[in-house]
Formats: C-alpha cells, sequence, structure tokens
C-alpha cells in the first residue's frame, strides 16, 4: 500500500485534531467505557493520561503526513467550515460534485460520531495553565499543522518533508 501511495497510484486523507480538543473527547470517551465496563480509552482518567496517549497519535499520524499525495485535514475545519473541506477532499479526489450536495448529504444520511459539536471546546472546559501545558507539550505539531495549515502542500507533495517532526 505505500508504495502505492509513493507512485500515486492511490491517496491519503490524514484527519488529525487539536490535541487539546483530542484530550477532552478522550476523557468523555474513557467515562463513558468506564461506566459501562468497555476497554476502549477507559485508561484515560486526566489530562495526563491523555496526553501520553496522544504522543503516539501525533507520531502515527507524522508517518502519513510524510507519504505523498496526502491530504491533511484538519478536524476543526471539517466539523466547522464543511463545504470549504469538502471542496479540497472533492478537489483531491478529483470530483466535480457541488460540495454542498455532499455535505447535506452526509448530515442528513450519516453517522458522523460528533461527540459534543462545539468549536474550540477547550477554551470553556480547560483551564488557561492546562491548554497552555497542550501546547507547550507539542509546540511542532501547533506550528506546523494548526497555525500554518492553510500553507502545506495537498497536491502530490508530502505535506511535512522526511526529518521534520511534530513531537
Amino acid at each position: 500500500m505505500i508504495e502505492l501511495i509513493n507512485q500515486g497510484g492511490a491517496l491519503v486523507q490524514a484527519t488529525y485534531r487539536d490535541p487539546r480538543e483530542m484530550a477532552l473527547s478522550m476523557l468523555d470517551h474513557g467515562r463513558k467505557s468506564r461506566k459501562l465496563g468497555e476497554p476502549a480509552f477507559s485508561e484515560i482518567n486526566n489530562l495526563h493520561d491523555a496526553m501520553d496517549n496522544i504522543r503516539g497519535q501525533i507520531d502515527s499520524l507524522t508517518q502519513w503526513l510524510y507519504r505523498p499525495h496526502c491530504l491533511p485535514i484538519y478536524y476543526s475545519d471539517l466539523a466547522f467550515s464543511q463545504i470549504d473541506t469538502t471542496r479540497r477532499i472533492l478537489a483531491q479526489l478529483q470530483l466535480e460534485i457541488d460540495p454542498r450536495r455532499v455535505v447535506q448529504h452526509v448530515n442528513q444520511n450519516r453517522f458522523t460520531q460528533m461527540n459534543k459539536g462545539i468549536k474550540d471546546r477547550y477554551r470553556h472546559e480547560m483551564t488557561p495553565a492546562q491548554s497552555r501545558a497542550f501546547k507547550q507539550a507539542f509546540p511542532q505539531f501547533y506550528e506546523t499543522l494548526i497555525k500554518r495549515r492553510k500553507s502545506l502542500p495537498i497536491f502530490g507533495q508530502a505535506p511535512l518533508r522526511d526529518g521534520c517532526e511534530l513531537l
């Protein structure tokens, strides 16, 4: 599969979130899993646990972003700027479809797994110190994938150059 991607025979879309948003979602899922006696994310009891888990997720994401033909998709853009993000996805796929029709179909007919659906939820559910701790733990991630995300290459080139680290 990797060789197929590298040769342009397959396209990749890598969706990622602000680590603060990931942590809050993981805490929600952990509480729900523990209540139901399920294992998924049940080990996530606090923000520190979430931060440790996120490091591994960022490492996995980085491996995809080294690949050409990978479209990085910021979750917040996908959730809250659906038409523009869908337009980018359709362009990558070289499909001429009205993105509004796609968004309408997905919103009306598909399960989207949106937990709370609140943009920048961390602003309301984290203290400023907690928020800063995440930005300090993942400065390259924030700089590259959030602050400069609109300037990442999206057609053909790998979003990250070999050796670029997000951790």
